[in-house]
């Protein structure tokens, strides 16, 4: 095999799978007709209930917000059930607002006498600068299409309570008045929550009530899920609420939902019609119908049980596992590096020193990454505010890119002036070992998010361990090990950047860290000597630089 045709091979191979991953974490479904069956969920049938409901901006306490309200009560009737609407004072416990609200509440009745219900969420006012087509008009458009299908499949076993909360937007004041005084309140056994946080994408379950391992199992059975306790365990830490915020405190076990592409429509005039995305619709109808249908046919109230450590993967669903097996299972990736140590190839002293350098690099590089993407996302940012279009980079893919590029040039440079020929192996053995050293720390203090660092270091040091004398059975471990974690990573950093957190600020240096890591774990099967390191860092940068000048020409998505 010529040097041309590898590198052809891997620089082709990294493409690909880099485009796998990011398209399996942001491309949703197709969206499917109104002439679909009855007892489906049909996008096109719940657009004409977005259409309806944002037409215009419908803020609380406008006359839209109550043309909004007759409208949902309408067809709920229109669907045969009997619709309550809770004229109220909400009291908000999280932002400490006060406000007069009118949630709407139905039951779609179900076949047992039980008094335990799975309710199903959405908030139907707006904010004053949109007419808030996704935030929430998709949300309440998905519990219409849902009921309606429920009613075309016949009864299930538990109530379905379908509730429309009010004054979401002005401090979730409709939730908090759902707990405190409305008796169906304590009926509940289930609550899902529908919200947007853009007008595209994949439909993102984010946020989990306590003790989620038995949800999540259920949401296990739902195909084409989207969902990692690495999200749930990061919007702990940021300061944003949803109405489950305030239902939270009725302590029922509880799924949120989010598709958040496109987030610079949120709160926006173009939070219309036009800009939602169908596809995105039908993702979250999806998981609503699916999941109603799943929790109102088994037993209520649901197991209690401890939380999970799951994400989804390519062939396989959604993984679970408890959160106790975290900190055993980056133990044994550990231990495996640690063999990799002892029997690899080399003298002692020569491994040790790699081990060293690489190690000492690492740390240093992780420190550096984290700076670069921070630099770069100013640099982006004062770049696009001079343009005419004033197109940000915050929210933009080509910047992920971008930042990505640049921690490849940095782990492709440290390799390349950090590695010997005699140390290579203790080189190897460093930059795993210390990924599994951040790996058992991260399960220890946020088990939700130790999968991003366990799982590669485990794949990767195993097909480290392979010896056998075939080049075929070395190059498919190794690219096994290389598919996993560019699975597990690139996708992941590609949401954070472009969709979740943005490219400024956390959002820079978690892309910014966690592509140096991806990077410095692929290394051994990008390149095999000084020279190629030197190589593959000029080309990033080179890389890089052209982004740069593509992003800013770029309009604003």
């Amino acid at each position: 095999m010529t040097r041309a045709v590898r590198w052809a091979g891997i620089v082709a191979g990294v493409a690909i799978l880099i485009a796998a991953s990011i398209t399996r974490m942001t491309r949703p479904p197709a969206a499917q007709p109104a002439t679909i069956a009855d007892s489906a969920f049909s996008a096109g049938r719940a657009l004409r209930d977005v259409a309806a409901i944002a037409r215009r901006p419908h803020p609380l306490g406008s006359e839209e917000h109550d043309r909004v309200r007759d409208y949902i009560v309408g067809r709920l009737r229109a669907l045969g059930l009997t619709p309550m609407v809770q004229n109220d004072t909400g009291h908000g416990t999280r932002h400490r607002f006060s406000g007069p609200v009118a949630n709407i509440a139905a039951l779609i009745p179900g076949r047992s006498a039980d008094s335990a219900v799975v309710m199903l969420v959405a908030h139907y006012d707006g904010v004053p600068t949109g007419p808030a087509a996704a935030d929430d008009g998709s949300g309440c458009a998905i519990l219409l299409e849902t009921a309606r299908a429920i009613r075309a499949s016949g009864p299930l076993n538990h109530s379905v309570l379908l509730l429309f909360t009010d004054g979401e937007e002005v401090g979730l004041l409709g939730a908090a008045a759902f707990v405190r005084d409305n008796p169906l309140a304590h009926r509940v056994a289930m609550i899902i929550n529908f919200e947007a946080r853009g007008t595209s994408g994949r439909s993102y379950m984010f946020e989990t009530g306590p003790g989620n391992m038995d949800a999540v199992r259920v949401l296990a059975t739902v195909p084409d899920v989207s969902a990692a306790s690495t999200f749930t365990a990061v919007y702990k830490a940021l300061p944003n609420d949803t109405d489950l915020s305030e239902l939270a405190a009725l302590g029922k076990p509880a799924l949120n939902f989010t598709f958040a592409d496109r987030v610079r429509n949120y709160h926006s005039p173009n939070d219309d019609v036009a800009h939602l995305d169908p596809r995105s619709l039908q993702h979250q109808g999806d998981m609503a119908l699916a999941l109603a249908r799943r929790f109102a046919a088994a037993p209520l109230p649901r197991p209690v049980t401890g939380d999970a450590v799951f994400f989804d993967f390519p062939g396989i669903g959604l993984v679970v596992y408890p959160e106790r097996w975290a900190l055993p299972v980056a133990i044994v990736a550990l231990l495996l590096v640690v063999c990799m140590g002892v029997f690899g190839p080399g003298a002692p002293r020569e491994k040790l020193r790699g081990i060293g350098i690489a190690v000492v690099a690492t740390l240093v590089g992780a420190v550096l990454a984290a700076i670069i993407a921070l630099l770069a996302a100013r640099v982006s940012l004062s770049i696009h505010a001079a343009l005419p279009h004033s197109a940000s980079p915050r929210w933009s893919g080509v910047h992920t890119g971008i930042l990505a590029l640049l921690s490849l040039t940095l782990a492709s440079g440290l390799f390349a002036f950090g590695s010997a020929p005699k140390t290579l192996c203790g080189g190897r053995v460093g930059v795993l070992g210390f990924w599994a050293l951040v790996a058992v720390a991260v399960s220890a203090l946020l088990p939700g998010a130790s999968y991003l660092v366990t799982w590669p270091v485990l794949v990767t040091a195993a097909a480290m361990m392979v010896r056998s004398r075939g080049w075929a059975i070395r190059a498919a471990t190794r690219w096994l090990a290389a598919a996993v974690t560019l699975t597990f990573l690139a996708g992941f950093v590609f949401t954070a950047g472009a969709v979740m957190l943005g490219n400024f600020g956390a959002g820079a240096m978690a892309v910014g860290v966690l592509t140096f890591f991806g990077w410095m774990l692929l290394m051994p099967l990008l390149a095999a000597n000084k020279s190629e390191h030197l190589r593959i860092a000029a080309g990033a940068l080179a890389c890089a630089a052209v982004l740069l000048v593509v992003g800013a020409a770029l309009p604003a998505r």
